[in-house]
């Protein structure tokens, strides 16, 4: 069971300093726009050069002709951005916090599949990545494998209007078109719905199947202001 340690932010801005510090550990941000930038990782040393420089340029676009006041606008805008309730999908958990890390070694592997919620809760999602079991750090693609979404066992009802069933996954970095050589060390995750059933696909071995957790959350009022038809289930004989 993952412990209480929890290091929770009330917004973006330390959370988006975490990452700019673990991005660029030799550039110090003086500023929420310098932040907001290196949070982004869009900032390449050999393409850009000087990362300040790179900047000004940057802010001179945001106000043509008056560098005074595209600097006002871009800080402007990130300090709104920074300042904004502390939600990111796919935001890994800092060493040491499991709120809401739920951590399960595969069968014959050095490997277990991580998954963490935290900063998630209001689009219902979870993030997944892979953890090296004897560490517990993350590791891009440690393996070949496949990883689908597969119809729930326990759910014998076929909705049709509900999308596709079942399909494969792709990390958020492969759906960005990034080559396995670009991404991170450490920073491939997948994205997926509380209560989805998951099955990883591995050659040589049995395949190993997995739901995600669905959170618990408070019974909200009836909001309707309507009388309530009520409808029993059908029982349906097996075949």
């Amino acid at each position: 069971m993952p412990s209480t340690t929890s290091t929770r932010f009330e917004c973006c801005r330390p959370m988006l300093e975490y990452i700019a510090k673990r991005g660029y550990p030799d550039i110090v941000p003086r500023n929420d726009y310098e932040v907001s930038h290196l949070s982004c990782g869009n900032y390449k040393p050999q393409k850009h050069g000087d990362f300040y420089t790179w900047l000004r340029i940057d802010a001179q676009l945001a106000c043509p002709g008056d560098v005074e006041r595209g600097k006002e606008i871009v800080l402007s805008r990130s300090k709104a951005r920074l300042d904004l309730p502390a939600r990111m999908s796919g935001f890994k958990p800092i060493p040491g916090d499991n709120e809401d890390v739920h951590i399960r070694p595969i069968p014959n592997s050095e490997f277990s599949i991580r998954i963490f919620g935290k900063y998630m809760e209001d689009k219902q999602q979870y993030g997944l990545d892979f953890v090296r079991t004897s560490t517990g750090k993350s590791e891009n693609s440690p393996f070949q494998y496949d990883l689908f979404t597969v119809p729930d066992p326990d759910v014998q009802t076929v909705r049709p209007m509900m999308g596709p069933r079942s399909g494969r996954l792709f990390s958020v970095e492969s759906g960005l078109g990034l080559k396995p050589s670009e991404i991170r060390p450490g920073a491939e995750k997948f994205i997926l719905f509380e209560g989805a059933c998951c099955l990883l696909k591995r050659k040589g071995h049995r395949d190993v199947y997995f739901k995600v957790p669905v959170r618990v959350r408070q019974k909200t009022p009836f909001k309707y202001d309507a009388d309530i038809l009520e409808f029993q289930a059908t029982v349906v004989a097996p075949e």
